[in-house]
């Protein structure tokens, strides 16, 4: 019988508020950049699709990644699609263009 056992730790967690996973997910997000690539640009395409707070902040991060990883054509796709849900279509338009 487990009815006197202490709850497991993963009950006791408290629930995040949106904007708290989303911070952490930015602190994952720039942890991995120099690590992992693919998978920094995996949680920066959740927040974007999150309606994020830290919009403003992912293209920042997302247009440093693209200056230092010119090559990387996934970069500059995400911060086109970043751009995008931002409302700032010419920038976006400039980039898609030049990927072609």
């Amino acid at each position: 019988d487990d009815s006197a056992a202490p709850p497991s730790i993963e009950s006791q967690a408290l629930p995040q508020s949106a904007d708290a996973e989303q911070a952490a997910r930015l602190d994952l997000a720039r942890t991995l950049a120099d690590i992992d690539l693919p998978a920094a640009l995996e949680q920066y395409r959740l927040m974007i699709g999150a309606d994020s707070s830290h919009l403003t902040t992912v293209i920042g991060d997302l247009e440093k990644m693209a200056q230092r990883n010119t090559g990387e054509k996934s970069v500059r796709v995400l911060l086109a699609e970043a751009l995008t849900q931002a409302g700032r279509m010419p920038e976006a338009i400039a980039i898609y263009r030049s990927l072609v």
